[in-house]
């Protein structure tokens, strides 16, 4: 593994830690999860066979945005501000580093893809970001207590990769006030998880060989993204 580049050149009075978001910190999962990656070919016989509840849902001729958006703000005013509002996150978090490290990586899941994608207040809105998205929340959390925090880059080795890999996409734990994931998106997880596991196997069936072609079931990109971290030195 190469040495750290400085992604942002800042003047820190006192390097004493090098806070790590990793997804080889302990990000706790509320049930066992399946290693991260599409079903294996041995199961597409048992999974195209699948019996599911009910077929894709097909929305109506016209859509009432209005009602949407006031159906989307209703689920707003069920959270906090410290949900999905960074300063006052901050502000509950009080002025130790060390809580805001711990609030990333215990309430933050970790999604694995290239790049920054969501920043730091999507990460928190979304509970989940890659290294750079989590690394940029926690960078903001430390900015809010009045501390200078910078971003650092490097390479992963092979086997902290392969690790990330098995663990990614793991559930942060909710927190004991945030309502049912079943009222928040009104989805039958556990059906979508069956009807996506046997579309999968008929979908790959009818590809063939172009399947492998195409990529299908590969990881390769996946490890590339993780591969390239970011974590966060105050």
């Amino acid at each position: 593994m190469r040495t750290p580049r400085i992604a942002m050149p800042v003047s820190v009075t006192a390097l004493a830690a090098a806070l790590v978001i990793t997804g080889l910190s302990p990000v706790m999962a509320t049930s066992p999860q399946p290693p991260l990656g599409l079903p294996e070919a041995s199961t597409r016989e048992i999974d195209r066979a699948l019996v599911t509840a009910d077929e894709p849902h097909v929305g109506p001729a016209s859509y009432d945005a209005d009602a949407a958006g006031e159906a989307a703000l209703a689920q707003v005013d069920r959270f906090g501000g410290p949900d999905w509002d960074i300063e006052e996150l901050a502000a509950s978090l009080g002025t130790e580093a060390e809580a805001a490290f711990a609030f990333v990586r215990d309430r933050i899941g970790f999604d694995p893809y290239p790049g920054v994608l969501r920043g730091a207040h999507g990460t928190l809105v979304a509970r989940a970001g890659n290294a750079w998205d989590r690394a940029l929340l926690l960078q903001e959390l430390l900015r809010q207590q009045g501390r200078e925090a910078r971003l650092a880059t490097g390479l992963l080795a092979e086997a902290a990769v392969e690790s990330i890999l098995e663990r990614s996409l793991s559930p942060a734990p909710p927190s004991p006030d945030d309502p049912p994931a079943s009222d928040v998106i009104g989805i039958d997880l556990e059906s979508l998880s069956t009807r996506a596991h046997r579309d999968y196997a008929r979908l790959s069936d009818g590809l063939g060989e172009e399947a492998e072609r195409l990529g299908v079931g590969a990881t390769s990109d996946l490890a590339a993204a993780i591969g390239e971290h970011a974590w966060v030195q105050v």
